[in-house]
């Protein structure tokens, strides 16, 4: 949507990239749209956060617009919120 963004690096893919895919599938299943921030911390996989809207809180732009108007989101089911374990892991998602 907005042409003036570039890469500030070049990627590395992880050993894990497989691994990371599949855990990024499981937690975005059942969303019209999320951004999942996974992070590979030494070989282990690290979920940093789901966002729900492109560029959220980082971006401002007129795409920003146009792609909320295309995104028919259905607000009439709330899901319980996720509790994290003493570790930080929630086993329930995956």
């Amino acid at each position: 949507f907005d042409h003036h963004m570039t890469p500030v690096f070049e990627f590395q893919v992880p050993a894990n990239w497989d691994q990371m895919v599949a855990v990024a599938e499981k937690l975005s299943r059942g969303f019209q749209y999320v951004r999942v921030d996974l992070y590979n911390i030494d070989g282990r996989i690290v979920v940093g956060e789901m966002t729900f809207t492109p560029l959220n809180g980082a971006y401002k732009s007129e795409g920003n617009l146009v792609l909320g108007r295309l995104l028919p989101l259905d607000r009439s089911r709330v899901l319980e919120p996720i509790s994290a374990d003493s570790q930080g892991c929630s086993a329930r998602w995956l």
